[in-house]
């Protein structure tokens, strides 16, 4: 089946279309504006219902489309419907002024209009249907009151423009919808099937355009309702119906561009909901001049609407970026988190301690450094396996976490079995004494396992000291001297304290 369905064999099934039509234009003599319009119903009825057919099968991003591009064809149709029972049923009617069908031709560009103006994000908010729905009756009132110089329902006699400003204002009409699904086309960066959508509508108005134009040229000049070129009407059509059936396939392999990339498309993107309201806006000017309260009235509606969308617009923008603030900074705290122990990374101890320094060489306030270390971890790990070595982690990163109460100070895992401590504004002689309050306590919490050889968990610490920052010194150094005070400390027996200057610290009975 699907064999069938390619531009090679649907196309000579549409040359044959348009020649049978030509034919019976030229041979059915006085009957050939039924045989006409036998094939000016039957061409845009079958588009309507290939639409119709793709509404069904299309995904949810574009089956709001395929049905506005669904309604806008049954909007043509009526209208070839309407025009087929005046030319027929009613054959003494005028064609020098507009008629009930030049209206369904002119409305089939609303949804048209709608699904251009439409944003193309995932995010589409009822309320903006909603102003767009109100946007589109009221286009169809303006429209209605352009063609027959009268508002709808009311108890006044009509007067009908000539058809030769219908025909131009049908002409202006198909150029500018052409021109805006033209650049929709241009805004989308991917290979998906919105973009499938705007090339098939853009070719499609593109042609509407052109042999639409020609027709009512020929219309008006020849000034005779039956021609040859009558066959012009369905072209548009028949492509749209092969256009329709074939099947649709996305293209792989291809990157997609970011809007940010393209400043061009998206400006388009972020104007193309205007478009309407230009549209109406128009409208409402080109009326001002006969029925001044209804233009009016309008102009204000159009204003209205696009306050709306504009306040509506801000008010998700600001929410987006609250939102990216809030996750942005969510994002930077577990950066800097370590994701075992809940403390301070690495990397937060590495910018604290830079920013701390800085901040001591202002001030002239001493800044201490305790590099911690648990004893025999590696034993722990391997007889106990890794998830008791993390929970004796966890629990000596709670226990420190309490020992460390400053906010001022910041206590982070420095690496593996391993913990730092920065203190602000304090001497050798308080980071010494809080050092071996840490490693009093770390070893009365008792969490090793059965084992008689690690009854308890100790700590070993190294302790250094700088008066006060200085350019001529680096961070790097009170690193360096707190590591050799914890190298000390091990190789002197472990659960101990050192300090730099090499007092040695006793073991506390405990």
């Amino acid at each position: 089946m699907k064999r069938w369905l390619s531009w090679r064999f649907l196309v000579p099934f549409a040359a044959l279309y348009l020649g049978v039509h030509i034919a019976s234009i030229v041979w059915s003599g006085s009957h050939a504006v039924r045989a006409t319009y036998i094939f000016q119903l039957l061409a845009p009825w079958i588009a309507f219902l290939a639409c119709c057919y793709n509404v069904g099968l299309s995904s949810s991003r574009t089956r709001f489309y395929w049905g506005l591009l669904a309604v806008a064809l049954f909007l043509w149709c009526t209208g070839m419907s309407l025009a087929a029972w005046d030319d027929l049923i009613r054959p003494d009617a005028s064609d020098a002024v507009a008629g009930y069908s030049d209206i369904a031709y002119y409305l089939y560009g609303l949804p048209v209009l709608l699904a251009v103006a439409s944003p193309t994000r995932e995010e589409r908010r009822s309320l903006f249907i909603w102003l767009d729905a109100a946007q589109a009756i009221v286009t169809a009132i303006l429209v209605y009151v352009t063609f027959f110089s009268v508002v709808p329902f009311m108890r006044l006699q009509d007067d009908p423009v000539p058809v030769t400003v219908v025909a131009q204002a049908d002409n202006i009409e198909n150029i500018f919808l052409a021109c805006g699904a033209t650049l929709r086309l241009f805004t989308l960066t991917d290979q998906g099937e919105r973009r499938h959508y705007f090339r098939i509508l853009a070719g499609f108005l593109w042609i509407y355009a052109i042999f639409a134009g020609l027709y009512n040229h020929l219309f008006i000049v020849l000034g005779d309702r039956m021609g040859v070129y009558n066959a012009l009407s369905v072209v548009p059509f028949l492509f749209l119906s092969i256009a329709l059936v074939i099947p649709f396939q996305n293209e792989e392999n291809v990157v997609p561009i970011h809007l940010e990339d393209r400043p061009v498309s998206l400006f388009i993107e972020n104007a193309s909901p205007v478009f309407y309201t230009i549209a109406l806006f128009l409208l409402a000017i080109v009326q001002i001049r006969h029925h001044f309260h209804l233009g009016v009235g309008t102009l204000a509606l159009a204003l209205v609407i696009y306050a709306i969308r504009a306040i509506t617009l801000q008010g998700r923008y600001m929410r987006s970026e609250r939102s990216l603030r809030e996750a942005r900074n969510w994002l930077q705290s577990i950066s800097l988190q370590d994701g075992l122990t809940g403390i301070s990374n690495r990397r937060h101890f590495d910018d604290t301690l830079q920013s701390e320094w800085n901040r001591g060489i202002r001030t002239k306030q001493p800044l201490s450094l305790l590099l911690l270390d648990i004893d025999h971890f590696k034993i722990l790990n391997d007889t106990y396996g890794h998830l008791a070595g993390d929970r004796c982690l966890v629990e000596i990163a709670a226990a420190l976490r309490e020992l460390v109460p400053r906010s001022g100070d910041l206590l982070a895992r420095y690496g593996g079995e391993e913990f730092a401590v920065i203190l602000t504004s304090t001497d050798s002689a308080g980071a010494q004494l809080l050092a071996d309050r840490i490693r009093i306590a770390i070893s009365r919490l008792n969490i090793a396992e059965s084992n008689a050889a690690l009854r308890t968990v100790t700590l070993s610490a190294g302790v250094a000291t700088v008066r006060w920052p200085s350019h001529k010194t680096s961070p790097q150094q009170l690193i360096d001297e707190a590591d050799r005070a914890l190298y000390t400390a091990k190789r002197n027996g472990r659960n101990r304290v050192e300090i730099f200057s090499e007092i040695i610290v006793p073991v506390a009975k405990v």
